[in-house]
């Protein structure tokens, strides 16, 4: 409380105290992981030798004593979207895609992520943009429940974005990379900020 000199008009006397109460709240943030499941994320991180792209992401995130999921888990609502092209015929867009492994965020999330997040990613190709309207949609289903707190993306992911297809490495185009940026800036004016972990 600081010492506040008393002036005309202020209703202080000199030597008197201003003071007012403050009452704070911890703030729980929400972070959805969205984490490329396509193919090839099973090449290893800095070429063909060494772990696998996905066990890199997957070891700093879920180990149990030292993970990101682990050690934030108390503080933080994790959620979490695996993500690749499911199994539809080349080209064509179906229910399957994207194909997605999701968890809704919690607190005390890492038993649920962990039992989810599989070993191995689940293949075929990397639609980004068709995941991030997925999780717009799951963002906005939990704002309606009443789910105020702030939502940040965090995207891992080792290619650009291509068409929902069986196939891994169908080449990206202008259109398939401007859809994903758009989206990202949709989510962005909707009040949720994505942060790219670039594994090239």
């Amino acid at each position: 409380k600081p010492t506040l000199q008393g002036t005309a008009g202020s209703g202080l006397k000199e030597g008197q105290c201003a003071g007012r109460s403050v009452v704070t709240a911890r703030v729980v943030p929400t972070i959805w992981l969205v984490i490329d499941g396509s193919g090839s994320m099973l090449t290893g991180l800095t070429g063909l030798a060494g772990p696998s792209r996905w066990t890199v992401v997957r070891d700093a995130l879920m180990t149990p004593t030292s993970g990101l999921v682990a050690r934030l888990e108390g503080s933080i609502a994790f959620g979490l979207l695996i993500y690749d092209g499911g199994l539809s015929p080349p080209g064509l867009v179906s229910p399957l895609c994207p194909r997605v492994i999701a968890v809704e965020p919690a607190l005390r999330n890492f038993a649920a992520i962990d039992m989810a997040y599989p070993a191995a990613p689940t293949g075929a190709s990397t639609p980004t943009h068709y995941a991030l309207v997925d999780l717009s949609k799951r963002i906005t289903q939990g704002q309606q429940s009443g789910k105020t707190n702030p939502t940040y993306v965090v995207l891992a992911t080792d290619g650009k974005p291509n068409l929902c297809d069986f196939h891994d490495g169908i080449p990206a185009s202008a259109d398939t990379e401007q859809e994903a940026i758009d989206t990202v800036g949709m989510l962005a004016s909707e009040g949720t900020k994505t942060f790219a972990v670039s594994l090239a």
